[in-house]
């Protein structure tokens, strides 16, 4: 999880200062890079929960990773971005 909260980019911020933006930007610079999709996925839920137990605690009144839509989609898009990948179907394509 440590490695997931320095990868984030966001140590500069206290707790309450992390915005929706923040995640979501976050995310994208994840996928521009040449991470597995699984990766992105565990590095985001490691740092969800860090959110989530601030809500519980009330450190937080509102979770900046509830709801960000570009989570899973950004995850896929750099699986489908890697060169050993294109050109083959991806089993979670559908269609």
């Amino acid at each position: 999880m440590d490695l997931a909260m320095r990868s984030s980019g966001l140590g500069g911020y206290k707790l309450g200062h992390v915005s929706h933006s923040h995640i979501e930007a976050w995310i994208k610079r994840m996928a521009d890079q040449p991470l597995a999709a699984g990766t992105i996925k565990t590095r985001y839920n490691n740092v969800r929960g860090v959110f989530r137990a601030a809500v519980r605690d009330r450190l937080i009144v509102r979770d900046p990773t509830e709801a960000v839509p570009t989570a899973s989609s950004a995850a896929r898009r750099s699986e489908h971005d890697d060169p050993e990948h294109r050109g083959r179907r991806c089993p979670r394509d559908r269609g």
